[in-house]
């Protein structure tokens, strides 16, 4: 399997264990339990910059490559740019709900509940559709030059020090949550 993919599918992996336990202290709270809010408000954060400011650009750059081979064989690919945009404005909600109710505004916990919930489901949706016709679309259509030439790039963007932070990060977090359950 080429880099650039095995990269994508373990960071899908990672998110979607984070995801469930996310989604496992936001039943938590939803029924009135001791859910641990810090821990809700470091996992919002994470997917707040995670995917936006690492996961994506990587997506991003596989699918540049792939969509002019694609629209001549007419197969139809998701809109990723509009599908990361659409997650983006999903974290960012449930960021703004989280920050309102660390700053003891009015939330309730429907509201908090549904707005974190519309971000997971619709997160597994699209990593669920990447994984089954997005990556292996990439895997089938791209040669091993042009896969060699989307790994440098990758590099590239690896190599700055934020994305790195971010993906040291990602690790770290994960590893360790894990290793709470």
């Amino acid at each position: 399997m080429h880099e650039a993919l095995s990269e994508i599918r373990h960071e899908h992996s990672q998110m979607a264990e984070l995801l469930a336990i996310l989604e496992r202290e936001m039943l938590k709270l939803k029924e009135g339990a001791n859910a641990d809010f810090f821990l809700i408000d470091e996992l919002v954060d994470f997917f707040e910059s995670f995917p936006e400011s690492v996961h994506h650009h990587k997506e991003d750059i596989i699918y540049e490559a792939l969509a002019p081979k694609l629209v001549a064989a007419a197969y139809a690919l998701p809109d990723l740019e509009a599908e990361h945009a659409e997650l983006e404005k999903l974290a960012n909600d449930a960021a703004d709900c989280i920050r309102a109710v660390e700053n003891n505004e009015e939330v309730s916990r429907e509201t908090l509940f549904q707005t974190v919930k519309a971000y997971i489901d619709r997160t597994r949706k699209h990593m669920q559709a990447e994984e089954s016709r997005f990556l292996p679309a990439a895997d089938k259509h791209l040669t091993d030059e042009e896969w060699s030439e989307i790994d440098a790039q990758i590099d590239a963007v690896k190599s700055d020090v934020q994305t790195q932070s971010a993906i040291d990060r990602l690790k770290v977090f994960h590893d360790q949550l894990l290793g709470m359950v």
